[in-house]
């Protein structure tokens, strides 16, 4: 795969169907595919971001950014582009399906948790801000699955009205 890249500049990429595709590479992407870091030092580096994130929400409280999160992003893009044909079933679904859906309503689900947290008392403490990231990612991510799904289903019956109107 790689004298492919070198010789033709492109990477050898697959669609959802298994048909080859082609992305062309940038000159940092494939400098980006030398940095010596193998799956195991980028999952360990996922696993300090998400501590370092927990930490970062309990000592700063609630904000935008976390240097964690960046550690995440970074460790994630390096494995997707030393890894471009790797069938990741559930990374590919959380991507193509339902990111658009965490994106538009993480910030919603975060004041959600918050005022509940208010009204049961949490605000304030230690667990809370350390699980706070934690539950706002889950509940995000429950959301897009169930909005995702009835989408689907809606989707399927509309598909079968209309075989069953040209029959």
């Amino acid at each position: 795969m790689h004298s492919v890249v070198m010789k033709t500049g492109v990477l050898p990429m697959y669609d959802e169907d298994g048909n080859e595709i082609y992305a062309i590479l940038t000159p940092y992407q494939q400098k980006i595919e030398k940095i010596p870091l193998n799956t195991l030092s980028l999952s360990v580096l996922v696993v300090v971001g998400v501590v370092l994130e927990a930490l970062e929400c309990n000592m700063f409280g609630d904000c935008q950014f976390y240097i964690g999160s960046y550690l995440i992003v970074f460790a994630m893009m390096i494995f997707a582009i030393k890894h471009p044909s790797a069938e990741w079933k559930l990374l590919t679904h959380l991507g193509r399906d339902l990111s658009m859906y965490i994106y538009i309503f993480h910030i919603a689900v975060g004041k959600v948790v918050d005022i509940s947290a208010k009204n049961a008392h949490w605000w304030g403490k230690n667990p809370y801000y350390i699980g706070r990231p934690f539950l706002v990612m889950a509940l995000s991510l429950l959301l897009a699955e169930v909005i995702w799904q009835s989408k689907k289903y809606i989707t399927s019956i509309k598909m079968k009205k209309c075989v069953n109107a040209d029959s």
